[in-house]
């Protein structure tokens, strides 16, 4: 009997912690229901992070020559629907990133599509949102699991009938925030859910007396805060900010670890971490070897502080205090009141202060607890398992 296949679609094709997570969490749950599927791997392009502890991706070329009729096919998690290629590749390939720095070659990207037609043989609309005619196909399951974004459903244009077109067709939608479920408020009959990103469940299958084994022996540190910042999310302000994180470390008694979590172009964490090491060098900084340090890293700390929504969703997963920061990361504080509490919040880059820092906290420890956990870890379990099943 030839076995079934799930093509498991995600932005894990660049070295980024968070979207390294969604196939590893899918995976792990296909093993435990014992399903005769077989597994397949796609990104937009062929990767190979295996040393970083990330699953090898197949190109979406790849997917679009080896689907088939009736294929089901799980877009997996990310902030992905409705990205575009340029977009995207930009975020994978560093020297197409700097060219679409210049308006009259971002213009002409526009106008002709190159990223489009140099990754996607049928030039599909989307890449993370799409339908069986897309691939030439009479039927086509897609599942969309914990995804974020959406907002061109809100529009009125053509972009957003393409868009619609496309979730129509869709056998289940999961979004993981309530601010991508608002997108869908127009659109009941695509029967959207807000599922918790899959990412919760990662301290089911790696705990933390298991991720000693997957790193090295410097990364003991006594009571710190672990902080993360990304390149165009950081503040505008450093030097200012980074006396008020001196400041926080001391009235907190907390050394500071500085671990940047995503490396690809356009997070680029390492940067404006290593600018802040260099103006408070008691600062540790770890430049991780793979996910699982930094896994490692956030579980054993005293408070995750950061930019990365995948940084806080791991420190949720290990009931370790998280704060985000900066509150034009709309994605961040939309999920952290979602599945935290309303009423919690991010903080701004100049509001991180010891009293403001204890006031989340006391909210973070209110609110969030080992019963809510495991309640958010059911529902992706069980949303999980009815795609496979399906």
């Amino acid at each position: 009997m030839e076995l079934k296949k799930i093509r498991f679609l995600s932005a894990s094709d660049r070295i980024n912690y968070g979207d390294f997570l969604f196939p590893l969490v899918f995976q792990e749950v296909l093993k435990r229901i014992d399903s005769d599927y077989v597994f397949e791997n796609y990104g937009i392009i062929k990767s190979n992070y295996a040393h970083f502890g990330a699953f090898k991706t197949k190109s979406f070329r790849a997917l679009e020559a080896e689907i088939e009729a009736g294929d089901k096919v799980i877009v997996g998690g990310g902030e992905v629907l409705f990205a575009n290629w340029t977009t995207l590749y930009a975020f994978i390939n560093p020297v197409f990133n700097y060219l679409m720095q210049f308006k009259k070659l971002r213009k002409l990207e526009n106008k002709i599509g190159f990223a489009n037609r140099w990754l996607s043989l049928n030039q599909v609309y989307f890449p993370f949102s799409f339908k069986a005619s897309d691939f030439n196909l009479p039927a086509l399951r897609v599942y969309y699991s914990s995804v974020g974004g959406g907002y061109l459903l809100t529009k009125n244009n053509k972009m957003q009938n393409e868009a619609y077109s496309r979730m129509l067709s869709a056998q289940s939608i999961s979004v993981r925030d309530n601010r991508s479920l608002s997108y869908f408020s127009n659109c009941p009959e695509l029967k959207a859910r807000v599922i918790p990103d899959s990412a919760i469940l990662i301290s089911d299958f790696y705990p933390k007396k298991n991720l000693q084994q997957y790193v090295g022996d410097d990364l003991e540190f006594d009571a710190y805060i672990f902080l993360q910042l990304g390149i165009n999310k950081g503040p505008k302000n450093l030097i200012k900010f980074a006396d008020r994180i001196e400041q926080l470390s001391k009235e907190l008694q907390n050394k500071v670890v500085l671990c940047p979590i995503g490396l690809a172009p356009g997070h680029e964490d390492h940067k404006i971490l290593q600018r802040l090491k260099k103006l408070k060098p008691h600062f540790d900084f770890v430049m991780p070897k793979n996910i699982f340090e930094i896994m490692y890293l956030i579980a054993n700390s005293n408070l995750y502080l950061g930019t990365s929504l995948h940084g806080a969703i791991t420190a949720m997963s290990f009931l370790t205090p998280a704060i985000g920061l900066n509150k034009e990361v709309p994605k961040l504080e939309s999920y952290m009141k979602t599945w935290i509490s309303e009423s919690f919040e991010s903080l701004d880059f100049d509001d991180v202060y010891v009293s403001e820092v204890q006031r989340l906290l006391h909210n973070f420890k209110t609110n969030f607890n080992q019963e809510k956990l495991e309640n958010q870890k059911q529902m992706v379990q069980s949303n999980l398992e009815s795609i496979i099943n399906d």
